[in-house]
Parts: structure tokens; sequence; C-alpha cells
């Protein structure tokens, strides 16, 4: 339907205006919606692996990291849950935003068709009503021309898969489209330019989503109306 078009088209610019405002210190704190509970024990991140043995590449801690707390879950993890669009800052400075992005879109370098006992237990949670866990990535400009390469949810994407889903939200960290080493650390120009490439390249949606409804809206569209709940 054009007017979905028109309508996601206009809430993209309405978010890159509001960016281009914002203050910086203002940001929420990333971490805070990434610290989750898990069998009523604290979350174990990458940093707590790599504080047990310093000699454990980030990767690798990662992985054993959401080994263990995937082994302790018996129930949907609890977060801290924010609105798609939202822009955040880690304790390094670093530029995230929640976008939910398209199941294919992404790049799972852990493969796209896994079938075990985790998977199936959160493709049962989402089909139960259970409302997404967000996955972590980043946005690869040089390898992958802005698209999201997943660091940190590659059984929540199989699971959204099994459950019938066609996208899942996403943290993530943002990359500098003219230096493609360096992550964003402030507002202006390369954070507009890397939204726009998320979005444009990388299929990202940075907004609610347009969900139908009876009748012509303040736009004087029929049968639609937006939802853009933008956190900045």
């Amino acid at each position: 339907m054009p007017g979905l078009l028109f309508l996601e088209m206009e809430a993209n610019e309405s978010l890159y205006a509001r960016i281009a405002n914002v203050n910086i210190a203002e940001l929420p704190a990333f971490e805070t919606f990434v610290q989750k509970a898990v069998a009523g024990e604290t979350w174990i991140s990458p940093e707590d692996i790599i504080k047990e043995d310093g000699t454990i590449p980030y990767e690798l801690a990662l992985q054993i990291a959401s080994d263990r707390n995937r082994q302790a879950e018996v129930k949907p993890r609890e977060f801290t849950a924010a609105p798609i669009g939202t822009l955040a800052m880690d304790r390094y400075g670093e530029l995230w935003v929640l976008a939910s992005l398209p199941l294919d879109a992404v790049v799972q370098t852990e493969g796209t068709d896994q079938t075990n006992a985790t998977v199936e237990k959160y493709a049962g949670w989402l089909k139960d009503g259970s409302r997404p866990l967000p996955a972590w990535g980043v946005q690869n400009i040089a390898v992958y021309a802005g698209g999201v390469r997943l660091n940190d949810g590659h059984h929540r994407f199989s699971a959204a898969r099994m459950a019938g889903m066609d996208e899942h939200p996403v943290w993530v960290s943002l990359t500098d489209p003219k230096n493609p080493t360096c992550p964003i650390k402030e507002t202006g120009p390369a954070l507009l330019d890397a939204l726009r490439m998320l979005v444009e390249n990388g299929g990202a949606r940075l907004t609610e989503k347009v969900v139908s409804m009876p009748g012509p809206n303040e736009h004087g569209l029929d049968g639609v109306e937006t939802q853009n709940h933008l956190s900045l």
C-alpha cells in the first residue's frame, strides 16, 4: 500500500530530525536495557568471563556467557523494554540504536537453521506471547555495506523463524560510514548517515509498526495509523 511507505519515510525523517537536536548527555545507558535476570541470579556478561580469565578473547567470552545464561533459563528473561528507535550510549561512549530487522537481512555467522532444545524453548515462549528479547549486532560497513552482523542472539533469531516471525529487535552498534573501523560516539552527520544506511542497506525499521485502522487518519490516508514511539 503506497500510503504505508509514505508514512514510514515520514517517520524516519522525523527520527533523523530529532537526532540532529538530541542532547547526547541525556541519552539512556545502553547497559540499562541489556542487564537481565536469569533464574534469580545476575546475568553473566562477556566482561564477567574475561574477569575470570583475562586471556579469553571477547568473542569466546561472549559465547561462554551465552551458553551459561541459556542453561540457567527456565522462563523468558526479564529485561528493560525500549521502543523501536531508542538511541542509547554504552559505558565506552559508543552509540547504539534499537532497530527491528528482517530475519533474512542479518548476517548470522552461526547459521540460520538451528533446531536444538534452546531454539525450541525460545520458539515456544514466542508462540505463547512472550516479548522477544533484543539481540545485539554491529553495523558492518566495510564487509556488509551497512548491514548488521549478529554478535549475540543467534538462537533467538532461529526461534523467531520457527515461531513464524519475519523480523526481530536488535540493538545495533553504529559505525561511522566514512571511517568503518570507528564506532559512532557523537551526534551529527556521521550518526545520521549511519542510521540512513541502516535503513536503506540493512532493511532496518526504526519506528514502531504502522497498523491498519478503519477510516482516514490525520494524513488523509484510509485504513492506516502510525505508531511512532521514538525515544532519544
